[in-house]
């Protein structure tokens, strides 16, 4: 079997496709990668020798040129598997043109636009979230299967400070008078391409990027809300505070953070109450070991294991027919 995975330009369409596609090739099965030729993407695929670039990054001019590209690509291929977005609303159109059998993920706890638009001619969509529909299966997210549980250590040494890949203006500042709040606590900042970075502030460290692979020595996050990140914290069962990002498309951070509070009790700050008072309080109450454990088993009551494989058998069941 060969795929076509059609990955928009954020790490929370990406990182999933790239999960799932190792897996893929680990099982013996051909992956080709559809992007846009955008810095992000450019970055995240370095290391990926089979990628269709494409020139648009949204509804344009160059359209049909990409989609006349991926026509060409896929017709020799069994299946297309879109992660949302706007590349993956591609790959819906060049699946369908071309007949070919269509998958898709989603991330978050409402369908994106483009899922939307694509649900209809797929043959099934995989959720994280528990959303509901008949074409629906509820196995998680690829990028969960990087991760394995952690042991919640004694105290609170180390806290990871996310604001999302472009950073934010609006926390940065907060994060930073935080930190002097703890100075017995070690902060790491990861400021995002755009942010503010090289220059370390006593307790608090600044970095462009922080590894993914990483994420396991610290004992307390500060997040956003988007959906890979949350599924990777929460099968790590990290403990982590959310402020989703209220510049989002349909608002969905919100969403998934209530959604996740509902069903975990991680706690919830809106952008607009994120002050530092507020957040230290935050702290505080997870500074306990027993409160950071009872958390940390919620959280793994939300987790899904072996996704790429259930999803693996499920698009090999659906080519079947």
């Amino acid at each position: 079997m060969h795929c076509l995975l059609c990955l928009s330009n954020s790490g929370g369409h990406i990182v999933p496709g790239l999960a799932f596609a190792d897996y893929l090739r680990r099982q013996g099965h051909g992956v080709t990668l559809a992007a846009y030729a955008g810095e992000t993407s450019q970055k995240m695929l370095q290391n990926e020798s089979d990628v269709i670039w494409l020139n648009s990054k949204k509804y344009g001019k160059e359209t049909l040129g990409d989609l006349k590209k991926l026509a060409r690509a896929v017709r020799p291929l069994n299946a297309v598997v879109g992660f949302g977005g706007y590349i993956g609303l591609l790959g819906t159109i060049v699946g369908t043109w071309t007949q070919k059998k269509v998958f898709i993920f989603e991330a978050n706890s409402v369908l994106g636009t483009a899922n939307k638009i694509s649900l209809p001619f797929t043959s099934r969509l995989f959720s994280y979230f528990p959303l509901k529909g008949k074409k629906i299966n509820v196995i998680g997210s690829p990028a969960e299967d990087n991760f394995e549980a952690v042991t919640i250590r004694p105290q609170v040494r180390k806290v990871l400070l996310l604001a999302g890949s472009l950073g934010s203006k609006t926390l940065s500042p907060i994060y930073e008078s935080l930190a002097a709040e703890f100075p017995q606590i070690e902060f790491t900042e990861s400021v995002g391409t755009r942010g503010e970075k090289g220059r370390d502030r006593q307790n608090l460290r600044l970095l462009p990027l922080v590894a993914r692979s990483s994420y396991s020595s610290f004992d307390l996050v500060i997040t956003r809300a988007g959906g890979t990140t949350v599924a990777e914290l929460t099968k790590m069962g990290i403990p982590f505070i959310m402020i989703p990002s209220p510049y989002v498309k349909n608002d969905h951070q919100t969403k998934n953070a209530a959604a996740l509070k509902a069903a975990t009790g991680a706690p919830v700050i809106e952008e607009k109450a994120a002050t530092t008072e507020r957040l230290k309080a935050e702290i505080a109450s997870l500074l306990p070991r027993e409160e950071r454990q009872e958390l940390h088993r919620k959280l793994q009551a939300f987790k899904h294991d072996d996704v790429s494989k259930t999803a693996l058998a499920l698009i090999e069941t659906c080519l079947k027919k």
